[in-house]
């Protein structure tokens, strides 16, 4: 893991990782937070690491059980601000997803759009710090969310750019049909492999 380069690499662990997302309110934006508990070889030293829009910040040093407790609290005052738990995928902007595999010691990212044959770059292997994301089309972008082993990719679309939902069944199924189309034209949705 590049985040604590510090520790030999035969001592550390796979980060556990949990996400709490709080959606949406009236005048508010979409928020996601992040917390990693770093547990080392001897299980005698663990880190609990929070990330917040992409900006991470290491909160408590202390044994397994002392960070577990901690995280514990920390996610029920999370709670408390109106966050819950959600499983993957937990959709964000590129730094912030990216942040977050690099912190799950992840630094390597394999995109298609990224082969280069000159250079025998058939993977399309990127440091991950250096990946530039997707670029959408027709004035849409992308957002991504880290599953544990990959970033996927998913397309959206440009701003002032919706649909009003129909009310009928008929209706709402073209409308449907309207907003698959439009995402497609902004981009296909893709799974892009870490290492």
């Amino acid at each position: 893991m590049a985040v604590y380069p510090h520790i030999p690499e035969h001592e550390r662990r796979i980060p556990h990782v949990a996400h709490k997302v709080k959606e949406a309110d009236r005048g508010s934006l979409r928020e996601v937070r992040h917390l990693a508990i770093h547990s080392f070889q001897d299980l005698n030293v663990a880190v609990l690491t929070r990330q917040v829009s992409g900006v991470q910040s290491d909160i408590g040093t202390g044994n397994l059980y002392e960070m577990v407790k901690w995280a514990d609290s920390v996610t029920q005052e999370w709670a408390r601000e109106g966050f819950r738990y959600q499983r993957n995928p937990v959709y964000e902007d590129l730094k912030s997803a990216v942040t977050l595999a690099m912190l799950m010691g992840y630094e390597v990212i394999c995109d298609p759009e990224c082969v280069d044959v000159g250079t025998t770059n058939l993977a399309g292997a990127v440091p991950l710090a250096e990946w530039p994301g997707r670029s959408g089309k027709n004035g849409g972008g992308y957002e991504y969310a880290f599953t544990g082993t990959k970033i996927v990719a998913s397309p959206t679309l440009a701003p002032g750019l919706g649909i009003n939902m129909a009310t009928q069944q008929q209706e709402l199924a073209q409308t449907m049909c309207r907003a698959i189309d439009l995402l497609n034209s902004v981009g296909p949705v893709v799974e892009l492999v870490l290492g």
